[in-house]
């Protein structure tokens, strides 16, 4: 339990503003939010401005945390998903910013979106990653809340201002287009593709 009792002395420090204990609480964090960003970057680039950004939201915004006792932390992890949420919210905002669902196309008729790939090799993070990034912004965000923050189409429309129409046919292409790159990349290490073992 001592992580826990650490962990909200800290949060009430920084409630208080000192620069260590919210130095202490970004070097708890910034690998795990760094990987969130990345998710809805383009480049390191953009995801290191998005990781600033975002735990200077968290610091701006920490006052509003609830307090929760030590047993409560360790069972809610409320902490962590508060942390995500913050960094998420602001890597989407920093994306509609950039007006990243203009242009978007919506007259091709929806279709079935899921699809499975069979293979004996492995994905590894930075091949899904990267698979993920050579996304469009607008795909990629919504590829990115539906499949792997697992937000309903509804979630994903209301948070990005747009149908819910769109947020289906976007995870549709997104899916498509994350499925042709796992297929070049099994092809260029001439792995045989069977059918329907990974699903995405």
């Amino acid at each position: 339990m001592e992580r826990y009792e650490d962990l909200n002395t800290l949060i009430e420090r920084c409630k208080k503003g000192e620069r260590q204990a919210q130095k202490a609480i970004f070097e708890r964090y910034k690998n795990y939010a760094l990987a969130l960003c990345q998710r809805y970057a383009a480049t390191n680039s953009d995801a290191e401005d998005m990781l600033m950004e975002g735990f200077l939201k968290v610091f701006q915004s920490i006052q509003s945390y609830q307090d929760f006792s030590a047993m409560e932390l360790q069972k809610q992890g409320s902490f962590d998903a508060w942390v995500k949420t913050v960094i998420i919210n602001n890597a989407i905002n920093a994306l509609r910013r950039n007006r990243i669902h203009n242009g978007l196309e919506i007259a091709m008729p929806f279709v079935e979106d899921r699809f499975e790939i069979e293979t004996d090799y492995v994905f590894s993070e930075e091949e899904l990653i990267g698979c993920i990034r050579k996304l469009p912004p607008f795909l990629r965000s919504v590829f990115n809340m539906s499949v792997i923050d697992e937000l309903n189409n509804d979630e994903i429309a209301d948070i990005l201002e747009i149908k819910r129409g769109a947020v289906k046919m976007a995870i549709f292409r997104a899916r498509i287009k994350v499925r042709e790159q796992l297929n070049e990349i099994l092809n260029e290490k001439k792995y045989k593709v069977y059918g329907n073992r990974q699903t995405f």
